[in-house]
């Protein structure tokens, strides 16, 4: 069933070649920004949303350039990734030295432009490499609550490069998080990305137990194997949801689905947090049996907005109808509430008598 999958072909447009070096450039303006935010930022929390945006916007870098390069390789999305990631702390290191060491203004650029063209130094100047291995490592240039400081209290040696250790992987890890052009497929007869079609196709959230026969119902094409999955709604915070892509210029040819189990859940903090369970990825379906479920799902939808309606409905009348058969006291007339009803019209609950001892 291997060839009921799709595999990207490991193909690349040429494009990609002038795609790279401006992303390489991109990257290297993007790293000296953020030299310069992590440098004067004097806060914890401000540090680590420039370090998620930087991530972020490496990862948009990565994305478009595989959309528009055409790149169906993942291991040129990996090389990729690395090289932005070595220009990265390449640059920001220099950047950072420069800041560190400018007499003047926030940065020196033409001491920055010799740091990066010379990390080794030369017989005027020192380079990056001397800097941080006899200077900034050794003494620090930075303490816990201030951004720049020269007071013995300063982050230095071991723990210092720790530190910058775990900064650069984690906005590593960040970067790869974000998703990329991989998750759709490319349609090679046509040379186009997929485009996601939407469709309303939504179970409730399936247990691991039952992956195995939800994935054999997709290689077979068994529509009828969904009769009995319940169906719930597309916006649940709990579901298991199908998507589609398509051939954007030959929708009726064959059609590649995901089926993902999504739950989102809220933390104590009011924070929405989405945790995805991928059952079938990227599997090619015929339009036939993309419609059968669609059918199924519409049909499951109307039953329970029906059997919703009529049980809205049952409560209303319930509502209205008391239940209760009111009867007259004996000796009361029934049409005649106003007359005598064999009790004391100031009745308080107690005997008059007893009141009156």
């Amino acid at each position: 069933m291997d060839n009921k999958y799709y595999k990207f072909s490991g193909k690349v447009s040429p494009s990609y070649i002038a795609l790279f070096v401006g992303g390489l450039l991109a990257v290297a303006v993007l790293s000296f920004l953020y030299a310069l935010g992590m440098y004067y930022m004097p806060m914890v929390y401000l540090c680590i949303l420039i370090s998620g945006a930087y991530a972020f916007a490496v990862s948009f870098i990565a994305k478009k350039m595989a959309e528009w390069g055409k790149s169906r390789n993942r291991a040129l999305w990996a090389v990729t990734l690395i090289s932005f990631f070595a220009v990265f702390v390449y640059v920001h290191f220099t950047a950072y030295a420069a800041i560190v060491f400018t007499d003047s203004g926030i940065i020196d650029m033409e001491y920055f432009w010799f740091l990066l063209t010379n990390p080794g130094g030369d017989d005027w100047y020192f380079g990056t490499y001397y800097l941080y291995s006899e200077i900034i490592v050794p003494y620090g240039v930075w303490s816990w609550g201030n951004s720049v400081t020269t007071n013995a209290d300063t982050v230095n040696g071991a723990f210092l490069v720790f530190i910058w250790v775990v900064e650069h992987l984690l906005v590593l890890l960040a970067t790869v998080a974000f998703p990329s052009a991989y998750s759709r497929p490319f349609f090679e007869e046509t040379g186009r990305w997929g485009v996601e079609r939407n469709y309303d196709i939504a179970w409730e959230h399936q247990p691991k137990t039952a992956f195995n026969g939800i994935r054999q119902a997709f290689e077979t094409e068994n529509s009828d194997f969904f009769r009995d999955m319940a169906p719930t709604d597309p916006n649940e915070a709990k579901r298991c949801q199908l998507t589609c892509f398509a051939d954007p210029y030959n929708e009726q040819e064959r059609l590649v689905l995901n089926l993902v189990n999504i739950q989102t859940t809220i933390d104590k903090k009011g924070n929405a947090k989405t945790s995805t369970q991928r059952i079938v990825k990227l599997i090619y379906a015929s339009e036939t049996f993309l419609r059968r479920l669609d059918a199924f799902a519409a049909e499951a939808r109307e039953a329970a907005d029906k059997a919703a309606a009529e049980s809205e409905s049952a409560g209303a009348e319930e509502q209205e109808d008391t239940g209760y058969d009111i009867q007259a006291p004996a000796g009361v007339n029934a049409k005649d509430p106003g007359g005598d009803d064999g009790f004391d019209d100031n009745d308080d609950g107690y005997d008059d008598e007893e009141e009156d001892e």
